[in-house]
């Protein structure tokens, strides 16, 4: 095992085992310790470097965004999402927890000349604390969710909402837990049904729908990154109630038959969680949300 994933499970346990308290600062250490150790095997390419984030998946969010649109990212990383879809909204800030992702991003940010993008270092959960309040028409959270402590993503969900303005949305990418583990659970312990690394909190797309519900998300929408040309609703999006039917399917198979398994590779693209959820328009601030 090399020294980062070593990293990811101490950090991962650390993080599961902790008060919120020793959290707080815990995830910062946790993940610039983990880039710090895994930058020496990241190739040169910016696309090259990412993780979830793809060009499939700028080029969707490209559609979704407005070029008015002020546009907040949670958990930034390197800054691939930053610098690609700058020049299609009207200002966007990159936020991490990660000093080394920080100052990759502000470098990649600076060698292309983007001048409506900057970053800062922000927890997930404390949004509310360090913008105004509806501030935003869009954060995106690519990801996030499953990397947090079940109590601090409720946090964030409460924060992200506080932060967006009404009628804003809040688009959620997420591996979906029916088909985990993902993190390297999955490379170094292909026989557990449980996360161990990175993922504290891994849900099903039903699940992110009610974690997201209480806190003043009203309306839900799943996107694709690619057209699927052989349905009726080809197009960037398609109807809730499909997707939560295949990802019924297939959490009621038997997941240890290899041709399920199979099965749920081909409807991957909506077993993926790829979600748009809209604040209510009625609500001047999450007082009228849920409580922590």
């Amino acid at each position: 095992m090399d020294k980062r994933s070593s990293l990811e499970f101490e950090y991962g346990r650390r993080l599961r085992e902790c008060s919120s308290e020793e959290r707080q600062d815990l995830y910062a250490e946790a993940y610039s310790k983990t880039v710090e150790a895994g930058a020496a095997d990241m190739p040169e390419d910016i696309e090259s470097r990412t993780a979830g984030t793809s060009r499939g998946l700028v080029t969707a969010l490209q559609k979704i965004c407005r070029k008015s649109d002020s546009v907040l990212e949670v958990g930034c990383g390197r800054g691939y999402t930053c610098l690609n879809l700058a020049p299609y909204v009207e200002s966007i800030v990159g936020t991490d927890v990660s000093e080394p992702s920080l100052r990759e991003t502000d470098q990649v940010l600076k060698d292309h000349g983007v001048t409506n993008a900057r970053t800062e270092s922000v927890n997930a959960f404390d949004l509310d604390k360090a913008f105004e309040p509806a501030s935003f028409d869009k954060i995106i959270s690519i990801d996030l969710i499953e990397h947090l402590h079940p109590d601090d993503a409720l946090r964030h969900v409460k924060s992200a909402c506080a932060a967006l303005k009404p009628g804003g949305a809040l688009i959620v990418v997420s591996p979906n837990r029916v088909t985990g583990p993902h993190d390297i659970t999955r490379t170094h312990f292909p026989d557990s049904r449980e996360p161990k690394g990175f993922h504290l909190n891994e849900l099903s797309q039903r699940e992110l729908i009610d974690t997201l519900r209480p806190f003043g998300f009203e309306r839900f929408q799943p996107f694709a990154i690619h057209p699927v040309r052989w349905l009726p609703f080809s197009g960037a999006t398609y109807p809730l109630a499909f997707s939560l039917w295949i990802e019924r399917l297939f959490e009621s198979g038997p997941t240890d038959n290899r041709y399920w398994l199979r099965l749920g590779r081909l409807l991957s693209p909506f077993l993926r969680i790829r979600m748009i959820a809209y604040k209510g328009t009625s609500m001047a601030d999450t007082g009228q949300a849920g409580k922590l």
